[in-house]
């Protein structure tokens, strides 16, 4: 009996993973990856995949064509000079954001350990008790610096992430892209501080191009997607 019963184990196993890289084309790495991080392992699959007829409403991985269980190809790739996305330019293509996020204020800033998340107008930084906005996002998205000179964006992005802020009553953004300085000192100093600005923000905006992707169906379809996203594993 003990024997049958770990035999139909295996093969729900089996068929959720099959399922999983089939249907909703995702990376066997990631899959295997969460099913590790879970209590009870990859006895977890069977009720963690969701039926394939959701399948309709997602977006499967992109670039994992090559990817085993132990294996994820798309990982080792180095994505800080990926080129910075656009958002719906209304100019093709937009300008880049100039003579904006002065590194000099930025320096004074992290150097004196006060906040380094800029104001809207990105001319100065946010005072203590301001409300400011704190962007988590996937580099291989192009929400990085990219090619661009420190503190430069491209318009259409910045005004993307700023609208955002807008709309829960924020009067600043911190964003590593903008919001690191160079020099070494300072440099140290801000990236010491990244998970305290994640805390003090009104909020964390999670950008990733994978979720964005994904139709709403229902919220245990939204936090498959959350565990299989870039942005988590």
């Amino acid at each position: 009996m003990l024997a049958n019963a770990e035999m139909a184990e295996a093969a729900e196993i089996t068929e959720s993973v099959e399922r999983a890289t089939r249907d909703f084309n995702l990376c066997p790495s990631r899959i295997w990856a969460v099913a590790r991080s879970l209590p009870g392992r990859e006895g977890n699959l069977p009720w963690l995949i969701p039926p394939t007829e959701r399948n309709k409403s997602t977006v499967g991985h992109e670039g994992h064509k090559q990817c085993t269980f132990d294996f994820c190809e798309y990982s080792r790739l180095d994505f800080t000079s990926v080129e910075q996305r656009h958002e719906s330019c209304t100019e093709d293509p937009c300008q880049r954001l100039q003579g904006l996020f002065p590194s000099a204020i930025l320096e004074k800033a992290a150097i004196d350990g006060g906040p380094t998340a800029w104001k809207l107008d990105g001319g100065s930084m946010i005072q203590p008790l301001q409300r400011f906005m704190a962007i988590s996002h996937v580099w291989s998205d192009g929400t990085g610096t990219g090619a661009w000179a420190h503190g430069e964006v491209n318009k259409c992005l910045y005004t993307f992430f700023k609208g955002v802020a807008e709309q829960f009553q924020c009067d600043g953004i911190w964003w590593d892209t903008i919001c690191i300085p160079k020099g070494k000192l300072a440099r140290s100093r801000a990236i010491n501080k990244i998970q305290s600005n994640y805390e003090d923000a009104r909020i964390t905006l999670v950008h990733d191009c994978f979720l964005r992707n994904w139709e709403w169906v229902d919220a245990e379809t939204a936090c498959f997607a959350i565990i299989m996203s870039p942005w988590f594993s």
